[in-house]
């Protein structure tokens, strides 16, 4: 499905808008009409037409009439698990054809590089999102924080990229960790801790339950101390 040819040019289109909801509705989303497409990849409308019903066909795509004009509006299908794979592709291919990773890999020379975030799609769970959400990207470069001038990249690939600096990856928030085990490394070798997120996250909650029962140990002293003096008092 993917490639240089015009069907993929049309779909390409759609991975630059927002989300919609499985209905397509547009304060959902974003939706683009046929002659709006046409003229982006300069492309006859008759032809345009044509890939727009193979995509629709193969749910990729979903179709609505306009509320007042009643002309066709062509939405992305978020809840299509094709559609977010491609979609996938598509970002990861784009950042490597446009020289986003070379590009970084010179500037900052990172050890680590791992690509996350809602503008790629989760292939296990609902990745419905609103616009501003769906349309950003992370980049976790394990290196020096340096200035990276992706505003071209930006424009060329339909997403916000939100560079992020580490030292190193081992010692994460467990929110942060799952975020980067869920993405794309597409540079170097990913080594977090030795123990895995829920290990972190039960010795977080033992700590806490530690903490709760130092509390009331504490309380509970200080309750029998009272008690203790009131009664030991002289008359």
């Amino acid at each position: 499905m993917m490639g240089k040819d015009n069907r993929s040019r049309v779909l390409a289109e759609f991975f630059k808008c927002g989300s919609s909801d499985e209905k397509g509705r547009k304060d959902k989303g974003e939706g683009l009409q046929l002659r709006e497409i046409g003229r982006r990849i300069k492309l006859a409308p008759t032809s345009v037409k044509k890939y727009l019903k193979e995509l629709e066909s193969k749910g990729l795509v979903i179709k609505k009439l306009h509320s007042e004009s009643n002309y066709p509006i062509y939405f992305p299908n978020l809840n299509n698990s094709d559609f977010k794979y491609l979609k996938n592709l598509y970002i990861l291919h784009a950042l490597k054809e446009l020289g986003l990773i070379e590009y970084v890999e010179k500037e900052c020379s990172p050890e680590v590089m791992v690509v996350s975030g809602a503008g790629l799609h989760d292939l296990r769970g609902d990745s419905t999102r609103d616009s501003g959400e769906a349309r950003e990207i992370k980049l976790f470069l394990a290196c020096k924080e340096k200035r990276l001038e992706l505003g071209g990249y930006e424009k060329d690939v339909g997403v916000k990229i939100t560079p992020i600096f580490l030292k190193d990856f081992s010692d994460l928030t467990p929110e942060l960790e799952e975020e980067i085990i869920n993405g794309i490394v597409l540079k170097g070798v990913l080594r977090l801790i030795d123990v895995p997120i829920a290990s972190k996250q039960e010795r977080k909650r033992e700590q806490g339950k530690q903490e709760e029962l130092s509390s009331k140990k504490n309380e509970r002293e200080k309750e029998e101390g009272f008690y203790s003096r009131m009664f030991s008092e002289e008359p």
